[in-house]
């Protein structure tokens, strides 16, 4: 566990700024070969999420941005092509959403002063999946998954338009509508996309963790990230999201 500036859980208003002492690491991500950042949340969830500005060429921390959720945030991405960090949250009936915020807006950002949370500029309720286990941007696509051990994965593909967001076209009954979806290997806990190739992290509890490698056919009727399908698998260490 890390500690950390956050702010206190006080349903329904915004709580009073303090330091946990029970942050868990959960999701990162890349802007711009600029910062490194990592979202966290409070186990025992008396404080509300964060996330964590380091330097990424040193390492060294920048600073912490309050939410104003105390979701596990392990979802979050960079979309490189429009400047815009996505957060997967839970909405007020429980189910999935993302919210994002502009690398404008984190980098005027200061905890010390402001003492309140960042301001999602952004936010999108989604159809499916129900939770969000990881979360990837990729060619103007966020690709958007979830499992559990007895049904495996599913991941789906919502297009976004050409500001980046989602297309109000796509929409149902007020939430959004995936434009594409593959059923994946159980345990899935990471995602990233390369120029030729897919690759997927599992990771579950104390066992070794797996790096499995695909082909990039998304494209391809009936196709799927089984781990039959795999071109190859790395073992790793255990804890490997």
């Amino acid at each position: 566990m890390i500690q950390s500036a956050a702010i206190k859980y006080t349903p329904p208003g915004q709580g009073q700024p303090g330091i946990a002492y029970d942050m868990d690491p959960q999701g990162l991500a890349i802007i711009d070969h600029k910062y490194l950042i990592i979202s966290a949340y409070s186990k025992s969830k008396t404080f509300d999420s964060v996330l964590w500005v380091l330097d990424f060429k040193t390492g060294r921390f920048v600073k912490p941005i309050a939410l104003n959720n105390i979701d596990h945030v392990g979802g979050i991405t960079y979309d490189e092509d429009h400047k815009r960090l996505w957060v997967a949250t839970i909405n007020q009936e429980q189910r999935a959403q993302v919210q994002s915020v502009t690398l404008k807006e984190i980098e005027k950002y200061n905890f010390k002063k402001q003492k309140k949370p960042i301001k999602f500029e952004h936010g999108t309720n989604l159809s499916a999946p129900l939770r969000t286990s990881y979360m990837t941007y990729h060619k103007n696509k966020l690709y958007i998954s979830y499992f559990d051990k007895v049904r495996g994965g599913q991941l789906f593909a919502y297009k976004l338009n050409k500001k980046g967001l989602f297309k109000k076209d796509k929409m149902q009954d007020g939430l959004a509508l995936p434009s594409e979806n593959w059923s994946t290997y159980s345990q899935i806990q990471g995602i990233s996309f390369d120029k030729n190739n897919i690759l997927l992290s599992t990771s579950y509890g104390d066992f070794n963790s797996q790096l499995l490698i695909f082909k990039n056919k998304l494209n391809k009727p009936n196709y799927n990230l089984d781990l039959s399908e795999a071109d190859k698998a790395i073992i790793l260490s255990p804890y490997m999201e």
